[in-house]
């Protein structure tokens, strides 16, 4: 029942109000992800924004978020340090 609510609830919004809830759930899931470190993995995470936006907005929109998750992604490790065997694989 809740699910329902919540769908509801997200059809009823406009798109704007999608986009920038996305844009906003990027930015936690990237700062979460900073602070945890290469302990904990929150890439699956990435993925919700992505979700959320290309199925209540549009592909075009979801395109849009996923290509500003790898790009928060990528700046999480940078800053983050994280060294890998092959100097690609970031770009991977």
């Amino acid at each position: 029942m809740l699910a329902l609510n919540v769908d509801l609830y997200l059809r009823r919004r406009p798109k704007s109000f999608l986009m920038a809830l996305g844009f906003i759930l990027l930015g936690l899931i990237g700062e979460m992800d900073y602070w945890t470190g290469r302990e904990i993995s929150l890439s699956i995470f990435y993925l919700v924004p992505i979700f959320l936006v290309t199925w209540y907005v549009d592909r075009r929109s979801g395109a849009l978020i996923s290509v500003a998750g790898a790009l928060v992604w990528y700046i999480v490790d940078w800053m983050g340090a994280i060294k890998y065997s092959q100097s690609s694989y970031p770009y991977w």
